[in-house]
């Protein structure tokens, strides 16, 4: 700092030039030529200094107006670049797509905000942060629902249309709009957008979405409308993309829906259920191509030849030892337990590889799909819908398919049938019926009578792992009469050379296999019909295990018929590989989320996407309509991604 003194004489000096210090700054600022004097650059370093200097002076005045004029420049500096098509934020509701509504992302929109607007955003986030308590308080909710919520959506839909939408459902800006008003339009359109359309996913009434379009926070009903227009016509366009590709598998089902609000009329006196059909689209995955499909002039010339095993186990006999092992290292005495690393997967047969499935739900058909007309009437408004073939040209003919969740649940119904309906089958004190009292005690009436698939399911796993784990016990007993358990065997520390030749015999002598006769033709004072008995268990269980069709009839020609025409009628591809049966067996099952061990049958699909239809996006109480559940149907991924 200079001595009081040396001010004098300098302000003395500015005296004798007839100037002032503000005359020479300014000057010093304005000019160019003094651009890089010393004096300029220690002005402009300590800029801070010399304001908060002003500041505490008479000069407050004045300086809190400059600051405001220049602040309140700079804020409508950044507005107007916030509210130009170029910033981003621009929707048009006729022109709506999925891929800008997958695009919205809440953090995408306030990066690109603090970018855009940097001061006007600190504004923002020094307003917000002023009371420190709530602040805390939103910073921990903000960090638990990111914990709950995990990876967020893409970045925020960009929209190069030049129409936009205005709070009450649309209309261009007057020309005589405030430049406040246009701005606060601007910045919430696209948040009213999302809303609105998330307010009719939710089946929100009517009523209520016109009333918040009307205090501003959802667009109104009929833009809405032009939202669901725009997005079914590019889902239409998504499905004749991937119809026509020719790489595309169908799959279809009934469903019934009641709308008690229906109003008879003279046709339909009574009729409040609609039978209907649903539908989607897979598209053909790992690496199939058109030219596998192309099979007709060669079927009926190939037949498949299951290979032969050196170690004398069938493909079969295989996986029944892997399940005893499987059965054996997880629920067997915990010494058992270290071997989960030794074992493998079961042996894989055309292994389907892991890739997330692609679907494009297809619009619902007001189709009783349960008749033969119904199938065929199905069948031809999908290709329709996938922009495949001539209608005209489909002519009568079995159109009913196979599904495997339709097998297993026929499996679960097989078991009960055979084993628990017929009162004679409780007799044996080994029966199934004997193993149900003892793990489901208050639940015997319910699964003699009608237990349903789930519980059926569940008494086949449970009963069969206890059985299996039970042959263990048995098999290890004749082994060595010192071990009359599995824990006295796992204190012999077995090693996994044992125990897989161990499971070999087992899956050989506790399993009905190819001698099974020569037990049942024995003198009758030399049968063990118990064990017999618990052979045939032992093979059904297995089976179902092994997800092998059988049970109700319908489901079983269908899978025999099915079964048939992949190993014997369908040819293998031009290029002499299998290519049309792999295309079958590759696509046979689906798998919605690509992770391991999540593969669903088909048929699953279908019924998941029946249930958004009918009750999450079908709408509610009068909005419940069928007109409604069949513009809607195709719509259901895009509306699960809002």
């Amino acid at each position: 700092m200079p001595h009081p003194s040396d001010i004098e004489d300098i302000l003395n000096t500015f005296d004798d030039y007839g100037t002032t210090i503000t005359a020479v700054v300014v000057d010093l600022l304005c000019d160019p030529t003094h651009g890089n004097h010393p004096i300029v650059h220690d002005l402009v370093s300590n800029v801070s200094i010399l304001l908060d200097a002003l500041a505490c002076t008479r000069a407050q005045e004045g300086l809190a107006v400059w600051a405001s004029n220049a602040i309140k420049n700079t804020y409508a500096r950044e507005v107007e670049e916030l509210t130009r098509k170029t910033s981003g934020f621009h929707f048009n509701a006729a022109n709506a797509t999925q891929e800008r509504l997958d695009a919205f992302d809440i953090g995408q929109i306030a990066s690109r905000m603090e970018t855009i607007a940097p001061t006007m955003w600190d504004l923002l986030g020094a307003v917000l942060t002023a009371d420190t308590r709530s602040d805390t308080q939103r910073l921990s909710d903000i960090n638990m629902r990111d914990e709950e919520a995990g990876d967020s959506e893409e970045e925020y839909w960009r929209d190069d249309d030049a129409d936009e939408i205005s709070a009450t459902g649309g209309d261009s800006d007057d020309a005589n709009e405030s430049e406040s008003a246009g701005i606060q339009r601007r910045e919430a359109i696209y948040k009213m957008s999302v809303l609105g359309t998330f307010f009719h996913t939710c089946n929100t009434p009517e009523t209520a979405i016109e009333l918040l379009s009307q205090i501003g926070l959802s667009i109104s009903m009929t833009t809405i409308n032009q939202v669901v227009s725009s997005l079914s016509a590019e889902s239409h366009n998504a499905i004749r993309g991937l119809g026509q590709t020719l790489l595309t598998s169908y799959a279809y089902d009934n469903f019934d829906i009641e709308l008690k609000h229906y109003i008879p009329t003279v046709e339909n006196p009574h009729d409040t259920l609609l039978h209907m059909t649903s539908g989607t689209t897979l598209h053909l995955d790992h690496n199939v191509c058109t030219e596998d499909l192309r099979c007709s002039e060669e079927l009926w010339k190939k037949s498949y030849q299951a290979p032969n095993d050196p170690s004398g186990l069938t493909r079969r006999d295989r996986f029944i030892k892997w399940k005893f092992l499987q059965d054996l290292v997880t629920h067997g005495p915990t010494f058992f337990h270290k071997f989960r690393g030794d074992l493998e997967n079961p042996e894989s047969v055309d292994q389907i590889p892991l890739t997330k499935s692609r679907q494009v739900p297809l619009r619902a058909l007001d189709v009783n799909q349960s008749t033969k007309d119904g199938n065929i009437k199905a069948l031809t408004e999908f290709f329709k819908q996938g922009g495949v073939g001539d209608p005209h040209d489909l002519t009568e003919g079995s159109s009913e398919s196979s599904d495997i969740g339709d097998h297993v649940m026929a499996c679960a119904d097989a078991i009960w049938r055979i084993f628990i309906q017929p009162s004679q089958s409780r007799d044996d004190p080994t029966s199934l019926m004997e193993h149900v009292t003892q793990i489901r005690p208050k639940e015997t009436g319910k699964i003699g009578s009608k237990p349903g698939f789930r519980r059926m399911h569940q008494v086949i796993q449970h009963v069969g792992i206890v059985s299996r784990l039970d042959a263990w016990q048995t098999m290890v007993e004749k082994s060595n009469a010192r071990w009359t358990n599995l824990d006295e065997f796992a204190g012999s520390e077995p090693d996994w050379n044992q125990l897989e030749d161990m499971a070999a015999k087992l899956a050989r002598e506790y399993v009905v296999n190819e001698n099974f006769s020569s037990l049942v033709f024995k003198p009758p004072g030399a049968q063990d019909v118990q064990f017999e008995n618990a052979l045939l268990i032992q093979k059904y269980f297995l089976l179902y295990e092994e997800i092998t069709g059988c049970g109700k009839h319908k489901y079983t020609s269908k899978m025999i018929k099915f079964l048939h025409d992949l190993h014997f009628l369908y040819p293998e591809g031009l290029s002499g590989l299998p290519a049309y049966r792999r295309a079958i067996r590759m696509n046979i099952l689906c798998n919605p989320t690509g992770k391991p061990h999540h593969f669903r049958a088909v048929d699953w699909w279908v019924e998941h996407n029946n249930l958004y239809t009918k009750r999450i996006y079908g709408g509610k109480s009068s909005n419940h309509t069928k007109t409604r559940i069949l513009n809607e149907s195709m719509l259901i991924e895009v509306y699960k991604k809002i």
